[in-house]
C-alpha cells in the first residue's frame, strides 16, 4: 500500500484521540471541589456536591418505558408478540 494511505490513517487516529481526550478532560474539570487547610470540604463545595447528587437521584426516579411496559390510560398493555419463531 501507499505511504500516504498510512499517513492518513495515523492522522485520523491521532486527530480522534486528541478530540476525545480534550472533551473528556473538559468534562472532568467542569467542577473541582475545594478543601480547607484541615482537609474538610468547604460549604460551597458541599452544597454543589449535594445539588449534583439530588439531580442524579431525580433522573433515576423517572420511569423507564420499554416495549413490554408501555402504559396507556393507567393500564399495562400486554407484551408485543412477534411473528418470527425461534428454532
Amino acid at each position: 500500500m501507499k505511504k500516504s494511505y498510512y499517513k492518513r490513517i495515523i492522522a485520523l487516529v491521532l486527530g480522534l484521540t486528541l478530540m476525545f481526550g480534550q472533551s473528556f478532560s473538559a468534562s472532568a474539570a467542569e467542577y473541582t471541589p475545594s478543601f480547607d487547610d484541615k482537609g474538610i470540604m468547604t460549604e460551597e463545595s458541599r452544597t454543589h456536591f449535594i445539588n449534583e447528587l439530588n439531580s442524579i437521584r431525580a433522573t433515576e426516579r423517572k420511569p423507564i418505558t420499554n416495549s413490554n411496559n408501555i402504559k396507556d390510560n393507567g393500564q399495562k398493555l400486554p407484551p408485543l408478540k412477534t411473528t418470527a419463531k425461534m428454532n
